[in-house]
């Protein structure tokens, strides 16, 4: 049903027909507007947005003409000599593009809201649980309501009380216009209604409160009488707005709680909300045909009882499945589904207090740092060329103070760049801990090296050990114990060996060219791994720490250990051979 802003027409859609209080060639027009407009949004249900935007457009459309009308009606005695400045017709523009967008929204407002649709699985959540179980207590207490008694304590109930009045029979001599009046008519006489609460229980009576009685004095007010008595429908006055219109309500400065009583509080809430809507349009509800559900909103002022064909239906007492679910009622439904819904809303804060309260176990109890996790601002990556300089410190150190190197004076960078083509050619990984470079600090030396581990042959390619590579892992002596040897030794047996899992804990950086050597199992296939630990006989505890966390960590296991086989410093070292399997050997026989 619409309204015309123009005039008092009232349009009535029941299917496909259209009843009207009266008509003229604007209203054909408009009319013919609507019809064009349904005609182009298409039918399929998921088209409904565009359904709202071709009805936004017709009343626009239809706005905009009515505006003009006017402008053209409206005598303006001034016109040769007013003139409006563009600053003026740029701020009317601007307005009414924010009314049009206000509209709009206020429109589509709905547009987004997703409600679950019927489906058998929406339906079976409706058909489980009490609502819909004749045993529960709350399917008898609406069973109960429906056969209370008629009247209670002189009072008379909702069951007691018939519409009465209804419409009058129709006169085929009766104009359109006519049958759309006597449906506001039959509203008018049908009985009064007024609810009240009598002993806990909700009733309606045919005399009215003196609540009523101060609600039905607004009504007065406004254009309306309540009750049976005469309503003053307003067909003889213009209606300026709609029920599409916006009206604002300034809702952040609405009373917030109750003082004192709660009639303080409502009559309270009623001052602001009457002095906040200025344009507020109060319906006489005060008749059994509301409260029974047979008047309908006309979506102007007041209600109405449509002049409809009572099709009774009745269900088929042979038919099995209506015996199945004879006993269900939308009551019990709605119950069935606030209770999954609430059922579903505790889960939810359940579930969320749970892991709220593990974080917060978690931040009183914070776990201590793997031994993995890097304590520098370190990167892996394989050896490049202009790392010589960084990693001949490191070797010089180890040759000159340790006795675990090999080397037994000061290296050159040539030394340097002939171990990294020997590894090259021997496709075995070298790989450096780099220092990390913030943007703001970098600059175009090369990087600073903190550590590096390397594999070789460990008698040669041509020879029975071609199968077993040896290692070699050092750290910059002010950098150890800061998780570098570990990250190095787990990326050098991930390349190594197929079948290590490593830790990570740490990032490594590679080309393309390289990344194939430097991914699980590398370019070459082994079956050893070897580290060779060399130390005085007189130091062993220094060094055995060594010893035991790659025996700890990293699966080697000691299989020699020769009694002064090296001499450095002055002195014979004792040289112990841990070694490491690589793959899933279970017998003596290699297969490679």
């Amino acid at each position: 049903m619409t309204t015309s802003d123009e005039t008092d027409e009232v349009i009535l859609h029941r299917g496909g027909k259209m009843s009207r209080t009266d008509a003229n060639p604007a209203q054909e027009s408009f009319k013919k507007n609507i019809h064009e407009t349904h005609q182009r949004i298409p039918r399929s249900s998921q088209n409904r947005y565009a359904g709202r935007i071709g009805t936004n457009t017709v009343q626009s459309d239809t706005g905009k003409r009515s505006h003009e009308t006017n402008r053209r009606n409206t005598p303006n005695h001034n016109e040769p000599s007013q003139k409006s400045s563009p600053k003026e017709e740029a701020l009317e523009e601007l307005n009414r593009l924010r009314a049009q967008i206000v509209q709009e929204a206020h429109l589509a407002r709905f547009k987004d809201l997703d409600y679950p649709t019927a489906n058998p699985e929406i339906l079976e959540r409706c058909r489980t649980g009490p609502g819909t179980d004749p045993n529960s207590d709350f399917y008898l207490s609406i069973t109960k309501c429906r056969l209370a008694p008629t009247q209670s304590g002189g009072v008379h109930s909702a069951a007691a009380l018939s519409s009465g009045g209804g419409h009058e029979t129709a006169n085929p001599d009766m104009s359109e216009a006519q049958k759309a009046a006597a449906q506001w008519k039959a509203y008018e006489i049908s009985p009064g209604a007024y609810p009240i609460i009598r002993n806990g229980e909700l009733n309606l009576s045919p005399d009215p409160a003196d609540e009523h009685k101060r609600i039905q004095a607004q009504l007065a007010y406004s254009g309306l009488q309540g009750g049976t008595g005469e309503q003053n429908t307003g067909s003889e006055e213009k209606q300026t707005h709609r029920w599409t219109d916006i009206y604002y309500a300034d809702w952040e400065y609405r009373p917030h709680a109750c003082s004192s009583t709660y009639e303080a509080f409502r009559d309270w809430f009623r001052r602001w909300l009457d002095t906040t809507i200025h344009i507020c349009c109060y319906a006489d509800i005060y008749h059994h045909a509301f409260f029974d559900g047979t008047a309908h909103p006309d979506g102007v002022r007041t209600m109405y009882i449509p002049n409809l064909e009572d099709n009774s239906t009745l269900p088929d007492m042979d038919d099995e499945e209506w015996q199945l679910h004879r006993h269900e009622t939308v009551q019990g439904y709605c119950y069935n589904w606030g209770l999954q819904d609430k059922k579903e809303r505790d889960e939810e804060r359940v579930r969320r207090k749970i892991a709220r309260d593990h974080y917060l176990e978690g931040l009183r109890n914070l776990p201590q740092p793997s031994e993995s996790v890097l304590k520098e601002n370190v990167y892996l990556r394989p050896v490049e060329v202009s790392d010589v300089p960084g990693l001949l410190e490191i070797f010089n150190w180890y040759a000159e103070k340790s006795p675990l190197s090999l080397n037994i004076r000061a290296l050159e960078a040539g030394d340097i760049r002939q171990c990294i083509d020997d590894c090259i050619d021997e496709k075995l990984p070298f790989i450096v801990a780099a220092e990390r470079r913030f943007r703001a600090t970098s600059n175009a030396g090369p990087e600073k090296i903190l550590g590096y581990v390397l594999a070789t042959d460990h008698l040669g390619q041509r020879t029975s050990g071609c199968f077993t590579a040896e290692l070699e892992l050092f750290v910059k002596p002010d950098h150890v114990n800061k998780g570098i040897g570990k990250c190095l030794m787990d990326k050098v047996l991930e390349v190594c060996d197929p079948t290590y899992i490593p830790k990570r804990g740490y990032f490594f950086d590679c080309n393309r060219e390289d990344r194939s050597g430097y991914w699980s199992g590398g370019r070459r296939r082994l079956g050893r791994l070897l580290f060779a630990i060399s130390y005085p006989s007189d130091k062993i505890s220094t060094y055995n720490w060594i010893e035991d966390w790659l025996k700890r960590h990293y699966d080697f296991e000691e299989q020699g250990r020769l009694k002064g086989a090296r001499v450095k410093f002055g002195r014979f070292l004792n040289v112990t051979y841990l070694v490491r399997n690589v793959g899933y050997h279970t017998s003596d026989r290699f297969e490679s």
